[in-house]
C-alpha cells in the first residue's frame, strides 16, 4: 500500500486532492517527456546548424584557397611577361639596314627582313635568333644566350633559332 492510500484511509486527504495530485503527476510526466523530445530536437537542430556552418566555412576557405592560387598564377604570369619584355627590350636589336633579304616562317606566313650580311651569317650560324616583339610585325634579332633564356620563358616569341654552328639551309633537304 502506498503512502497516498494510507493518507486517504486515515482521512488526512480527500479524494479530490488525490485525483488532483495524480493528474499533476501525469501532466508533469507528459511535460518531461515532451521537454525531453523538445530538448533532443533542439540539440539536433543546433548540431545540424553547426555542421552547416562548418561546411560553409570549409567551402569558403577552399574557395579562398582557389582564388589565392589563381592570383598567384596571374602574378607569376605577369612577372614572366615582364621578364620577357625586359629581356627583349634590353638585349634585342632591330635588323640593321642592308641589302640581304632573309625569309622566315611565322605561323603560316612567310615573312622577310632586310639585314646586313654579317647579321645574315650570324643567323645562319645560330649566333642570333629572330624573335617577335610586342607589336605586330615587330621582329628583332637576339643573341643566342638571351634567345635560349627567352625560349624557357616564352617559346612562342622565338621565330627562328638555328643550332649553333649550323647552316641556315640545314633544315631543308632536296633528297627524296
Amino acid at each position: 500500500m502506498s503512502l497516498r492510500d494510507q493518507l486517504f484511509k486515515a482521512g488526512l486527504v480527500d479524494a479530490g486532492k488525490v485525483q488532483k495530485t495524480e493528474a499533476e503527476k501525469r501532466k508533469k510526466g507528459h511535460k518531461l517527456k515532451k521537454d525531453k523530445q523538445l530538448a533532443a530536437s533542439e540539440v539536433e537542430r543546433r548540431q545540424a546548424e553547426q555542421q552547416r556552418q562548418t561546411a560553409e566555412a570549409e567551402a569558403r576557405r577552399e574557395r579562398d584557397r582557389e582564388l589565392n592560387r589563381q592570383r598567384e598564377a596571374q602574378k607569376r604570369e605577369r612577372e614572366r611577361e615582364a621578364m620577357v619584355k625586359q629581356l627583349i627590350d634590353t638585349q634585342a636589336r632591330r635588323p640593321g639596314p642592308g641589302e640581304t633579304l632573309f625569309n622566315f616562317a611565322e605561323e603560316r606566313w612567310i615573312r622577310s627582313l632586310r639585314m646586313s650580311d654579317s647579321e645574315h651569317r650570324q643567323l645562319g650560324r645560330g649566333q642570333l635568333a629572330i624573335v617577335r616583339g610586342d607589336r605586330d610585325f615587330d621582329y628583332r634579332l637576339l643573341p643566342r644566350a638571351a634567345a635560349l633564356r627567352l625560349q624557357e620563358l616564352a617559346p612562342s616569341r622565338i621565330l627562328l633559332l638555328q643550332d649553333e654552328g649550323g647552316d641556315a639551309d640545314a633544315d631543308f633537304s632536296w633528297d627524296d
